[in-house]
């Protein structure tokens, strides 16, 4: 993990003051619901740093060791936030092996 110095964040109350301006500006509706992702996540923070489970700390040192990868759909348009297609494209794969047990044949995987 980097160190702390390392890090940069970004001054929120700034942004939030210039997504004001496109609002009243061009009447943004992006930069309205931008503001109310940062007051969101702002409000999250707080209650994120309240103790926790240990069920519940093993999420979140996961989501903490991949936050980098969490809203990586946001930048590139082409991956989804989710990978429920995928799962849906070999759902009846998994369904006919979770019942038959295995393939009968050498060939059947392949057919299959």
């Amino acid at each position: 993990m980097a160190s702390i110095a390392s890090e940069h964040q970004l001054c929120l109350a700034h942004l939030i003051r210039e997504l004001l301006y496109l609002i009243d500006f061009e009447k943004s509706m992006w930069a309205f619901k931008m503001i109310r992702f940062f007051y969101k996540v702002i409000k999250a923070k707080e209650k994120i740093l309240m103790p926790i489970k240990k069920e519940s700390h093993k999420i979140w040192k996961r989501l903490r060791k991949h936050k980098d990868k969490l809203l990586t759909f946001l930048v590139h348009p082409d991956i989804p936030a989710t990978n429920n297609g995928s799962e849906r494209a070999i759902r009846n794969a998994k369904i006919h092996r979770k019942f038959s047990g295995c393939f009968r044949g050498d060939h059947a995987p392949q057919r299959h």
